[in-house]
């Protein structure tokens, strides 16, 4: 057995490992959390646009403390947030139910409108049962 000089040795281990990864490609249909946010990219026909819902998607996520505007944190306490938070949970699986199928004329609608509750639930759901909410709760401590 004759000993490999290191500089070929590290070529060798470098082309397995390149191999290797190839030989393992992940399909995105095997990754669902990411499935939903292939689905809202798909949904906007304009490809800036689509990459820019996609990037939105995930920004607002982050601006969900800022967005919140009521009194109560727990959604134990809000009837009304806890069951359009269900509803965001089946839009989310909708969302991710859509990325995997073919883009055909369906499943291209069901994305934008499941695309639209998305967005709609953090910009305009989230902001209005906060204030709706903490109205009802003033109306009742005021009696």
């Amino acid at each position: 057995m004759r000993l490999k000089p290191h500089a070929e040795f590290g070529r060798e281990l470098l082309v397995i490992s390149v191999l290797t990864v190839f030989d393992n490609v992940i399909k995105i249909e095997d990754l669902f959390l990411i499935l939903s946010f292939y689905a809202i990219l798909r949904s906007i026909p304009d490809k800036l646009g689509g990459v820019a819902a996609m990037g939105g998607a995930l920004v607002i996520l982050f601006a969900i403390p800022f967005i919140n505007t009521s009194e109560i944190r727990s959604s134990q306490f809000r009837p009304l947030f806890r069951g359009f938070f269900w509803l965001l949970v089946i839009d989310f699986l909708i969302l991710g139910w859509i990325g995997q199928k073919p883009v055909e004329t369906p499943f291209i609608e069901v994305g934008q409108l499941a695309t639209v509750f998305y967005f709609v639930f953090f910009m305009v759901l989230i902001p209005f049962l906060g204030t709706f909410e903490s109205y009802l709760i003033r109306i009742k401590t005021d009696k």
